[in-house]
């Protein structure tokens, strides 16, 4: 009697659970229009921490899915190291796809009332409006702009861009005197010398060679501000005057590029070169030898 009974009720409740007038209505879909952005790499593509006002950068901001649904608009929106709440408007009511737009150093001061300094962050996104009227928010102050699973869904790629003040090297900021901070090679320069630093082209700086006066030309790497010198001529002591019993020639001067002493730190002022110095009988031992140069 009792499997009787069970069965009986399991029979109703599936009755009961089945009725199309107890099925909850799902919600409406809305299809959200999603943006692109693109950075114009022939202009700033990050900020200067030590000369953030050349910042001048050019983008581009198109619809990602551009045959799909279409935004009523989109307001173009900035936020600074992560405060979505202080979001400022760069450009309200685009409704035109693709749209190039610029962005200054001044602009930005102006913007968030603040100098920029090393380590700021800058996120650009589009506020975006369907055509049934809905906002959805690039910043919201609660979870992830248009949610949690876009980066995921589109290749890994976020409907932002972000512009940072990094130790960007700059050639033109090198161009002056230096102190000489560490110079291991005989103190052919002397630590606590000036030593003029000259620019030969956006990645190339020079230096005097305190021997035979040619400029000692080095290379930087803008992409990891890595140094490094080629092979050259450094002189002879004894044609220099320098040393009269100098019996070995010419000194040749090179980089040595295991050595982490390569290096420019823009936002120090900095340039260090680890060199190894040969005659035409042999090398110098203990090298490499860093010379290191701060601007004055």
């Amino acid at each position: 009697m009792k499997r009787i009974i069970i069965y009986t009720m399991m029979i109703v409740l599936a009755g009961v659970g089945c009725r199309k007038s107890d099925n909850p209505k799902l919600p409406d879909f809305t299809r959200v229009p999603l943006p692109s952005f693109v950075k114009d790499a022939a202009t700033s593509v990050s900020i200067s921490a030590t000369a953030p006002n050349t910042f001048d950068a050019k983008f581009s901001v198109d619809l990602f899915f551009k045959n799909d649904e279409k935004p009523a608009k989109f307001d173009l929106v900035i936020i600074k190291n992560g405060d979505n709440a202080g979001f400022k408007v760069l450009k309200a009511d685009i409704t035109s796809f693709p749209s190039t737009f610029n962005i200054t150093g001044s602009q930005l001061v102006t913007l968030f009332g603040a100098p920029i300094v090393l380590g700021d962050k800058f996120d650009v996104g589009a506020d975006v409006y369907t055509v049934e009227g809905q906002k959805y928010p690039a910043f919201p102050i609660v979870g992830i702009g248009y949610g949690a699973n876009v980066p995921t869904q589109y290749g890994g790629l976020f409907p932002s861009l972000r512009y940072e003040a990094v130790c960007v090297f700059t050639a033109s900021e090198y161009a002056g005197n230096f102190n000489v901070l560490q110079d291991d090679f005989d103190d052919d320069f002397g630590v606590g010398s000036i030593v003029p630093v000259t620019v030969v082209s956006a990645s190339k700086l020079s230096i005097v060679s305190p021997v035979n006066g040619q400029p000692i030309v080095v290379d930087v790497n803008t992409a990891t501000n890595i140094t490094s010198v080629a092979s050259q001529a450094y002189g002879d002591y004894k044609a220099a005057g320098i040393d009269p019993t100098w019996t070995y020639g010419n000194i040749t001067v090179v980089s040595n590029n295991t050595s982490k002493a390569n290096f420019v730190a823009p936002c120090d002022g900095v340039l260090s070169l680890a060199l190894e110095y040969s005659v035409s009988v042999g090398s110098f031992t203990g090298g490499p030898f860093v010379l290191k140069l701060k601007k004055q």
